[in-house]
């Protein structure tokens, strides 16, 4: 009897936080999605800076998700209609808007390399080299680094 109870506990626990992590990384990749894709709506609440700032984190967040998924991920399709949505937008309220985008997406990449570099950092007093959150972080720059590169 007791067997069975702490069977049922121990699979109830591992249910409740595969949900939690599941949750989590949802929320995650859906946090940057602040500006409405409707452009009925957006256009009076968003600047074209606003679009090209929403776009340049969405597409810092698709390189950064291609490090951890590959690209047969169900958020890619997601992101990708996101990114879709508000280029339209912002094609809509700035028809010349490449060196706005551009300059949108450089910044948000820097920003996020040293972001990563910070974590990278306080992590070496941490972890050694090998540990698969640093090859994380070192394989996250990385993949900003050649983001930035086609960017310039």
């Amino acid at each position: 009897m007791n067997l069975n109870y702490l069977t049922f506990l121990v699979l109830s626990l591992t249910v409740a936080s595969v949900n939690t992590v599941a949750s989590a990384q949802a929320s995650s990749t859906a946090a940057p999605a602040v500006i409405s894709a409707d452009c009925a709506n957006s256009t009076g609440q968003a600047t074209s800076g606003d679009l090209a700032q929403e776009i340049a984190q969405l597409e810092v967040e698709r390189v950064l998700l291609e490090v951890k998924f590959n690209q047969v991920n169900p958020v890619f399709a997601e992101l990708d209609e996101r990114q879709e949505g508000l280029q339209a937008c912002l094609t809509q309220l700035q028809p010349d808007n490449q060196d706005l985008l551009t300059a949108a997406n450089v910044g948000a990449t820097e920003s996020k390399i040293a972001e990563i570099e910070v974590i990278y950092a306080n992590n070496q007093s941490r972890y050694a080299d090998h540990h698969p959150e640093q090859q994380y972080l070192r394989e996250s720059i990385a993949a900003l680094r050649q983001h930035l590169d086609t960017l310039l």
